[in-house]
């Protein structure tokens, strides 16, 4: 009876001990994943702070309806993110449909469904107009048809 009894505690201590590490796995995948994405769902470069941009440089962006942009700073080379993001953008299921690359500016239009996205990273004289010390990444997001006619790289 005795035996019994402890193996059924040991039981109960180890279903616990399940839960607490599923639970803290649950949270930590959560907090993380949101960490690492943008709103839209485009994967977001490790490292990079979302930045406000000024009133004048955000009334020239004539951007068409629906279509969102934000910008982010990294202290990375225009190389090294431009590398991941054609990596981890054709991993979460994106093709992509053109890009343009220099050694101070890389822009790409990718698409996944009727959704699409341009991402462009800079340095140099258009990281400072953003009062960005190093390099900088724009994501552009909104419905494929109208991104592909807008923006054409290169």
């Amino acid at each position: 009876m005795e035996a019994r009894k402890l193996i059924n505690k040991k039981k109960i201590g180890i279903v616990i001990g399940i839960l607490i590490i599923v639970a803290m796995a649950v949270s930590y995948f959560t907090f993380f994943k949101g960490q690492s994405e943008t709103k839209s769902g485009i994967p977001l470069y490790p490292g990079a702070s979302k930045i406000q941009v000024p009133g004048e440089v955000k009334s020239e962006m004539d951007l068409p309806e629906g279509t969102t942009w934000n910008a982010y700073k990294v202290s990375d080379s225009t190389q090294q993110v431009s590398s991941w993001y054609e990596e981890k953008m054709m991993e979460e299921g994106w093709t992509e449909n053109s890009n343009y690359g220099s050694t101070k500016t890389w822009l790409s239009l990718w698409k996944k469904e009727s959704k699409g996205a341009i991402i462009t990273v800079f340095s140099g004289e258009s990281a400072k107009k953003l009062n960005i010390p190093n390099n900088g990444i724009i994501i552009y997001t909104g419905n494929w048809k109208t991104l592909s006619q807008e923006f054409q790289p290169g």
